[in-house]
């Protein structure tokens, strides 16, 4: 297969196995992916962009394995052409195609909710740049009730997450953050039940393979990774709707 398509961009490069033969079918394929990763479960495997690398989705994660199954490629293939990160692209398709229902997101101490019933929820940790994008949009919408799951990456997250949950009106403390207001600073039971929260909400975004941040989850359990303008994310919020209204209409 010719193609543009260049791997300039390598998080693991990692020895797996060490079959020698020149091509493995896909039970194979599997069977290597397995011993390397005993609870990773593949659904998917195929040619990638690069001649020679085999595509393996494995839960929402998308690896590569060479041909003779002895290395295995874990992270981007980025196409220098059109400066795109394919496999960012691909992980977000197959994390599209799968599902987590509303009534299972967690609701604790780390959980803020805007005005009304959620129509979204959105695993978010305020010090990351594209949640604060999306929370911008996402405040000027006064019909969208959203369900904020907060979430960590590092131990100052952690500390500004606490002050805005231990505050006493937590969405508007999260409006004076993104204005650069000073926040109350948690009392430390606060913070340490905050704390525990985020943990439990890591667990489950990890039980879910869910990645990254912002990840937004419609109430018909449809998952999108990363921000979105206005008009893009109320057409598929709307999307949703529909989903949900045809359900209800089944005999």
């Amino acid at each position: 297969m010719k193609t543009s398509i260049f791997l300039a961009a390598i998080t693991s490069l990692t020895l797996v196995s060490n079959v020698t033969a020149s091509q493995l079918d896909d039970a194979e394929i599997k069977k290597v992916v397995m011993q390397a990763l005993p609870k990773t479960k593949v659904s998917s495997i195929k040619p990638s962009e690069i001649n020679g690398l085999i595509e393996v989705v494995a839960g929402n994660n998308v690896l590569y394995l060479d041909e003779s199954g002895r290395y295995m490629v874990i992270g981007s293939i980025y196409d220098l052409k059109t400066s795109t990160d394919v496999s960012a692209k691909r992980r977000a398709d197959v994390l599209s195609l799968n599902k987590v229902m509303p009534d299972d997101i967690p609701e604790n101490y780390s959980t803020l909710r805007t005005h009304g019933t959620p129509s979204l929820s959105v695993i978010f940790d305020p010090l990351c740049q594209y949640c604060r994008k999306l929370y911008s949009v996402l405040s000027k919408l006064n019909n969208i009730a959203v369900k904020y799951v907060m979430v960590a990456e590092n131990s100052q997250s952690t500390n500004v997450i606490a002050n805005i949950q231990c505050n006493d009106n937590p969405e508007e403390a999260i409006n004076d953050f993104y204005q650069r207001k000073p926040l109350v600073k948690a009392s430390n039971e606060c913070a340490k039940k905050v704390g525990l929260a985020i943990a439990e909400n890591k667990r489950f975004a990890k039980a879910n393979s869910l990645r990254g941040t912002p990840i937004l989850i419609r109430n018909d359990g449809t998952i999108k990774l990363g921000t979105m303008n206005k008009k893009p994310l109320l057409a598929w919020l709307g999307e949703g709707k529909d989903q949900i209204a045809r359900v209800n209409q089944r005999p």
